[in-house]
């Protein structure tokens, strides 16, 4: 009995100092872990200080961009309703005579169609002289501020250096890798936005691209309503049912305001 209980005793030693050893080890790779931070801690803040480097270089070397949006919303006509007075024959002279009665989803894929028209934009850049500003303007690293490549224009002679005039083709990829176009398929509504590096001249552009392809689009209507009200009258003046007549004046009407809306 008195053997049991000393065998116990031992076993209870010897747990305890298992358990101190186990603690011990614990505090020596505490420790170690410790000390092989402080002996890398060189390499910490070196590797800390790359970073910070990096960053302030990135955020120097890196030209800023700021970014202009505006929606387009075509606009349709009242004489689009006149659609739903035509049917069968009369519907084929609309056709036949140009006459848009589609709504404004004709006018949308127009100015969809013209927006992404490579005619368009370069004529738009040599319009409003901006190849100088898409080609040969740099980024100032310690003024940050833009700047006029000498090496490419001469600003005193006002011409490009070295042969380096842009091509129509150079010209129109540099445009179209800061301009967005998009669509709301529920809304219909489109959307251009240009990314550059002046907010003034981003703004600017937009607006410029709207305004030109309201010109164009509406001297395009203009030249087609002209035409469908020739066709318009001497088709009038073939026919002798009162109805055609009276649906070939409203079109013919439909197709003036058209006119005077693009003179206005």
């Amino acid at each position: 009995m008195h053997t049991a209980i000393e065998k116990n005793r031992f076993n209870h030693v010897d747990r305890i100092q298992e358990d101190k050893n186990n603690i011990n080890n614990t505090e020596l790779d505490i420790i170690g872990m410790f000390t092989e931070i402080w002996s890398g801690r060189k390499k910490i803040l070196l590797s800390a200080a790359l970073a910070g480097i990096i960053s302030i270089i990135i955020v120097f070397t890196t030209a800023p961009t700021f970014k202009a949006e505006t929606v387009l919303a075509p606009v349709t006509d009242q004489s689009n309703n006149l659609s739903q007075m035509l049917t069968g024959q009369l519907g084929g002279l609309a056709n036949f005579a140009g006459v848009n009665l589609s709504g404004g989803s004709s006018k949308e894929i127009a100015a969809l169609a013209t927006l992404q028209s490579r005619k368009f934009i370069i004529e738009f850049i040599k319009r409003h002289q901006l190849e100088v500003p898409l080609v040969a303007k740099k980024w100032n690293v310690w003024s940050q501020k833009y700047s006029i490549d000498s090496d490419v224009y001469n600003l005193t002679e006002n011409q490009w250096n070295n042969k380096k005039k842009p091509t129509d083709l150079h010209l129109y990829y540099k445009f179209i890798d800061i301009i967005t176009i998009s669509q709301d398929s529920k809304t219909q509504l489109i959307t251009l936005s240009i990314e550059w590096h002046d907010p003034v001249n981003a703004a600017k552009w937009a607006n410029l691209l709207v305004e030109d392809l309201n010109s164009l689009l509406a001297e395009q209507e203009k030249k087609q309503a002209e035409l469908s009200v020739e066709y318009l009258e001497k088709k009038l003046n073939e026919t002798q049912l009162v109805q055609m007549q009276q649906v070939t004046f409203q079109l013919i009407e439909s197709q003036l305001k058209v006119v005077m809306l693009a003179d206005a």
